[in-house]
This record gives structure tokens, sequence and C-alpha cells, in this order.
């Protein structure tokens, strides 16, 4: 089975906002959340899916925001279709974002070019 990488940032600063975001996304009421230095942490991992969002400490002039990276096990139209759900979600809840992926090898070496959901 291959492994895709993603990663991508989510325009605001809201932590509730995300996390509804997210569990709606995976379809699930679990998330692991905690504050952590910077702000809050999201961490959702099951069988073939990693992913870890977090809160970007403020910069004056600079809006927050949130990254989130991750992995599933899968393909590359897998990953696309996965991602784009994701993004709809966003466009539907006025949420900005920007989301990429690539395939890569256990070591995290990438296989693939990457690609950028739009």
């Amino acid at each position: 089975m291959d492994r895709i990488a993603f990663y991508g940032t989510l325009e605001t600063g809201d932590s509730e906002a995300v996390s509804r975001l997210l569990r709606d996304w995976l379809r699930t009421e679990r998330l692991d959340m905690k504050v952590g230095r910077v702000g809050v942490e999201i961490v959702h991992e099951v069988e073939g899916f990693y992913l870890y969002c977090h809160e970007t400490g403020s910069q004056p002039g600079m809006a927050p925001f949130y990254l989130l990276e991750g992995h599933l096990d899968g393909t590359l139209d897998t990953a696309s279709a996965r991602l784009k759900e994701l993004a709809r979600l966003c466009a539907e809840r006025s949420i900005g974002r920007s989301l990429e992926y690539v395939q890569v090898n256990e070591d995290g070496d990438e296989l693939s070019e990457q690609f950028t959901v739009s």
C-alpha cells in the first residue's frame, strides 16, 4: 500500500472552528486536543491515517492560523478525494486553506511530484 504525506494551513485562529471542521472531515467525535507551548494541538491517529494540527505563534501583523500535516495509506487518488472533501468543508465555513500532498516511502522520501488541492 502506498503512503501519502499531506501538509497545509487553515487560515483561522479559532480552535473551536478547527476542531469542528476536523471532526466533520474525519467523521469522528474523538480528537486528542491539548494546549501546547504555542497554542492548541490536535492529533488524530487510526490505522492507516495520522493527523497533527497545531496553532502557530502569532506574529505582529499576521492573522493566526493552523498548520496541519499527516499521512494516509492509499493512492494519490484516495488522498486527492479526501483532501478535496476537507477543502469543500473549509469553503462552506469560509476558512481559507492551502493543501498539498505527495507520495512518500517509509522513510518519508518523496516518490511523486507534489500536488496542490484547488
